[in-house]
């Protein structure tokens, strides 16, 4: 194999401008960056501090408290189209960051890319954008082999807005191409069921390659209600299809568990588990500057 030495491109940044006008660059752009970390704490919020109350009630994390705890001690999330959807108004509602998470992060030593509905946000539905955003992370996980771990959490699509979520080359549909194209090319997808995971939202885990399921966790494409409505029948979402009816009946999920930290301990195993990158062999040995 042939050796290629990895040498700095470019200058350094004293022999390109001067101290003083490198303070005077910085200085007009601090302003920018605090409107910046304004508008991202903006979308990190979600709906606000009520539906956080309301996802701890039910002894449940937040979308964003799971990934703290995901992520490996002392390394950063790197978030990818945070503010996709922002500033748009849907029949007087918001979707910050169109109702999911897409990040890269580290877990157990490895770059993964994970897509997580936040449960804050409408109960984690999908939103015009939101197919689009998922399947932007899937390619990039694709592109660079990198595990995908998807943390479900998703009350299906807001209804009021299906049509602009579903159709064209975009829409949710393009998701589950996006599933085959990932397992086809032979890069994990693990998923976590954390609670709801209706209609399109319950098909990405049943084709990853290990599915968990918390005992509140629920896949169906149809719940309860919808049932109710149509046949008079007074059955729970978790009869249907909870962990008892996915992990010993239809095998669509692999294993159950308690609750949210014993699940994200469950995903963090999976990955250690998994080979790890040859990019330092592929390299010589050069580390990234």
């Amino acid at each position: 194999m042939a050796h290629v030495p990895v040498v700095p491109i470019g200058n350094s940044r004293e022999a390109v401008v001067d101290q003083a006008e490198y303070d005077r660059e910085l200085a007009g752009h601090d302003p920018l960056v605090k409107k910046l970390e304004a508008r991202r704490a903006e979308v990190q919020a979600g709906w606000g501090d009520q539906y956080v109350e309301r996802v701890h009630d039910k002894d449940k994390l937040t979308t964003r408290e799971r990934l703290e705890r995901l992520k490996d001690e002392g390394s950063q999330i790197f978030e990818i189209g945070t503010f996709v959807n922002y500033g748009q108004d849907f029949d007087g509602l918001r979707s910050p960051a169109a109702g999911v998470v897409t990040a890269f992060m580290q877990i157990e030593g490895r770059w993964c890319v994970v897509i997580a509905n936040d449960n804050t946000v409408a109960s984690g539905a999908w939103w015009p954008k939101t197919p689009e955003k998922i399947q932007r992370a899937q390619e990039m996980a694709r592109r660079l082999r990198l595990p995908t771990l998807y943390l479900v959490d998703c009350s299906g699509l807001y209804l009021p807005q299906q049509r602009k979520s579903f159709a064209g080359a975009r829409g949710a549909g393009h998701i589950f191409k996006m599933n085959s194209l990932l397992s086809a090319e032979g890069v994990p997808q693990i998923a976590g069921v954390f609670g709801d995971c209706i209609a399109g939202g319950g098909y990405m885990p049943i084709i990853s390659d290990r599915v968990y399921m918390t005992e509140q966790a629920y896949m169906v494409i149809a719940g309860a209600a919808l049932i109710k409505g149509a046949k008079s029948q007074h059955i729970t979402s978790l009869d249907i299809g909870g962990p008892e009816v996915h992990v010993h009946q239809s095998g669509c999920a692999d294993e159950r568990v308690p609750d949210d930290v014993t699940l994200i301990d469950c995903l963090r195993r999976e990955v250690s588990r998994l080979p790890t990158s040859g990019a330092s062999f592929y390299r010589g040995g050069v580390e990234p500057m």
